[in-house]
């Protein structure tokens, strides 16, 4: 696993960071994770379809997002953010 910031950019052709469910929050300061295995020529197109899942990847994935939200969830504070993302509103500096 790598943290990869480029589509935090806004620059990106596919402005993914700003079209995904997670960006209101990080819009708000409050700090996001957004997992991901990346796009593909399929991508939301009529040409997707189950057989291109990867399901032992799928299962790792999963995994390790089950493991990171129980981390999340018992620590004895909040999580910071890296502020790598943009955001706006009250109190984002």
């Amino acid at each position: 696993m790598t943290l990869d910031y480029e589509m935090n950019d806004p620059a990106d052709l596919e402005q993914v960071y700003y079209r995904s469910d997670h960006y209101s929050y990080a819009a708000k300061g409050i700090p996001i994770i957004f997992f991901t295995t990346g796009l593909h020529a399929d991508y939301h197109a009529n040409t997707d379809e189950v057989s291109k899942i990867e399901f032992g990847k799928l299962t790792r994935v999963a995994h390790l997002v089950y493991e990171t939200a129980a981390r999340l969830a018992n620590l004895d504070h909040p999580p910071a953010r890296d502020n790598r993302g943009p955001r706006a509103g009250k109190d984002t500096r």
